[in-house]
């Protein structure tokens, strides 16, 4: 079992700083880049229980082995990490560049369920290990997904507080749509439910970007704590 292993040296030699990060299982670094004097990391992992911080894409591992993102701040200390990759697949990391407020890694998957954008130049998986090339905004966001949000205009619903910490409401929300669903930003259903009420209580949901479903229309909104 291997953790990853950092360390900062003067121009003297003197150390700066020096610390290990991963879980139980194999972690391996892929790159490495610096900018605006923090260190970003693309890394491989298998371990179920890698150190999360910030608004991650993945709290849990989706796969049997993942990549994962690491950003550190000048002093060494972890500000953001998260897992990325397919649902019970296998994804290696290759190289990593940042630029402004993205985060760009490539690197190769053996699975069809690697998360691909609505935009995405190949959608369909050749087979075979295929190259994956995955940019990320650079904060504690999560991913910019293949999800579609709605344009709106005045016959459209409108969801207000947002963002918002307990319940949301639906301007526009009449009976007929009643069924609702709330997906995270990979796509993923997080809850499905019948509602009579424009008001949906979103109390128990985590910090973090969400959409709002609607008879095959999404609308974003913002949980906040």
């Amino acid at each position: 079992m291997t953790d990853m292993y950092f360390a900062k040296l003067s121009p003297t030699g003197n150390l700066l700083y020096a610390t290990l990060i991963g879980g139980s299982d194999l972690d391996a670094i892929n790159r490495m880049k610096i900018y605006n004097n923090e260190l970003y990391i693309l890394g491989t992992t298998t371990s179920t229980n890698f150190p999360m911080l910030g608004a991650s894409n993945y709290s849990s591992i989706p796969g049997f082995q993942n990549l994962v993102i690491i950003r550190l701040n000048s002093s060494g200390q972890p500000n953001f990490s998260t897992y990325f990759g397919s649902v019970g697949g296998y994804d290696a990391g290759q190289d990593l560049a940042v630029k402004h407020n993205s985060i760009f890694f490539c690197g190769k998957s053996s699975s069809a369920t690697y998360p691909i954008s609505a935009s995405a130049y190949q959608a369909v998986y050749g087979t075979n290990d295929d190259g994956i090339l995955t940019k990320l905004p650079n904060n504690n966001a999560s991913i910019v997904t293949a999800i579609k949000e709605t344009q709106i205009n005045s016959q459209q619903f409108i969801l207000f507080p947002n963002p918002v910490s307990e319940k949301i409401n639906i301007k526009n929300f009449a009976s007929k749509e009643n069924k609702i669903e709330i997906l995270n930003l990979c796509g993923q259903l997080i809850r499905e439910e019948k509602i009579d009420s424009s008001e949906i209580n979103i109390k128990d949901l985590e910090e973090g970007i969400y959409f709002l479903r609607i008879n095959n229309s999404a609308y974003k909104f913002v949980k906040e704590n």
